[in-house]
C-alpha cells in the first residue's frame, strides 16, 4: 500500500463526508444549485477511493478512517448548519 495514495484516500473521504453534511443542510434549506454542486464534488472525491480499492482492498482502511473522521467532525462542529 502506497502511503501517499492512502493519505489521498483518507483526505478525499474526510472531505466527502463533510460535504455530505453540508449537502443535507442545503437540501433542507431548499438551495438546489448549491446542493447539486456539493453532491457532484462529493461523488468526484468518492471515485478516488472506489478506483483505488478495486486495485487493493487494503485501501479500505484509510477510506473508512476518512469516513469516520469526516462524520465525527461534521457532527461535533455542526458543519453545514446555520
Amino acid at each position: 500500500m502506497d502511503p501517499t495514495v492512502a493519505i489521498l484516500i483518507f483526505v478525499s473521504y474526510f472531505i466527502t463526508y463533510i460535504l455530505y453534511a453540508v449537502y443535507v443542510h442545503l437540501v433542507r434549506d431548499g438551495q438546489p444549485h448549491k446542493a447539486a454542486a456539493c453532491s457532484t464534488a462529493a461523488c468526484l472525491l468518492m471515485s478516488v477511493g472506489i478506483i483505488q480499492c478495486v486495485s487493493n482492498i487494503m485501501y479500505l482502511i484509510p477510506l473508512l478512517l476518512g469516513v469516520w473522521s469526516g462524520t465525527f467532525v461534521s457532527v461535533k462542529y455542526k458543519l453545514g448548519s446555520k
